[in-house]
């Protein structure tokens, strides 16, 4: 008998490998490719999309009509060039929510997705709604980050709260034992007043992200006080906040000039985008990995 290897991210993700444990067992290629199919459109597609988005630098700037950001000429710190895609780098950076997103979407439609004891397995739309939240922080911070506009701007904040406030729900949800329909409503109904609120209170917009992203610490924590015998992976939450507190850092280090420079090809908002979309990817795990809501 083959002795099964320590509990990792490869039995968190394929817990039904069975048999085929062992590297030196005959059928342990075919389930690692078992294990990989799903991904490998979500693959595909994220490399031709990736690949359309750099026809984009034959568009005009600034785009005629369109309302600069409040913040025009000072977003951020990498300089602006000529044409279409105005901040490149912190533009096609963006490819890494829309990656992260893609392959939680192929996971979630996978043959192998575990019937675990909890909604996002059970209950696959939970999965694919939190992909598809991700690929919406790319989709939205990238066209700012193109365009520099003022409904870019919105739409970028929007993108956020989308992701963070799922999250929180998802998290009560839990706690509360939501219906779907009440899980549902709850979410549009705090998308629709995040984003009257930004045009509301502008002076709130990143309070509110900050205390829609505090909310979701506080649901876990309230989660494994009230609920003891919580089982779940509980290293990839502190993964999750860990990224995002580098991330968030680093990214206060730019704005205010401290690391910031414009021209080179090294933007922090570049590694602001990498790592909270690995952020984004261990949280998914988080939720994946409980077994017993």
């Amino acid at each position: 008998m083959i002795p099964r290897p320590a509990a990792g991210l490869q039995d968190d993700l394929f817990p039904s490998r069975g048999p085929m444990a062992g590297p030196t067992h005959p059928g342990y290629n075919s389930g690692w490719m078992r294990f990989l199919k799903p991904f490998f459109l979500p693959l595909a597609a994220f490399a031709l999309i990736a690949a359309m988005t750099l026809g984009l630098e034959a568009l005009p700037f600034p785009w005629p009509g369109w309302k600069l950001a409040s913040c025009y000429p000072g977003c951020f710190c990498e300089a602006f060039r000529a044409g279409g895609v105005v901040q490149p780098l912190s533009s096609y950076s963006n490819l890494f929510y829309l990656l992260a997103g893609l392959l939680i979407l192929g996971a979630s439609g996978a043959a192998w997705f575990p019937a675990r004891a909890n909604r996002m397995t059970r209950h696959r739309g939970y999965a694919a709604g939190f992909g598809l939240a991700v690929i919406f922080i790319g989709v939205t911070s990238f066209f700012f980050h193109v365009s520099l506009t003022h409904a870019g701007r919105w739409l970028d904040y929007l993108g956020m709260y989308a992701f963070a406030g799922y999250a929180l729900l998802y998290g009560l949800a839990r706690l509360r034992r939501w219906s779907d329909a009440a899980f549902l409503a709850a979410y549009f109904l705090l998308l629709a007043a995040c984003g009257g609120l930004w045009f509301a209170a502008p002076g709130m917009r990143r309070p509110l992200l900050g205390g829609l992203i505090v909310g979701v610490t506080a649901v876990e924590v309230g989660a494994h006080w009230i609920r003891r015998l919580l089982r779940i992976r509980t290293r990839y939450l502190l993964g999750a906040l860990g990224c995002f507190l580098a991330a968030y850092a680093l990214n206060m280090a730019d704005e205010s000039g401290a690391i910031c420079a414009p021209a080179s090809l090294w933007q922090w908002h570049v590694v602001w985008h990498f790592l909270t979309a690995v952020s984004a990817g261990m949280l998914f795990l988080y939720y994946y990995s409980e077994d017993g809501e």
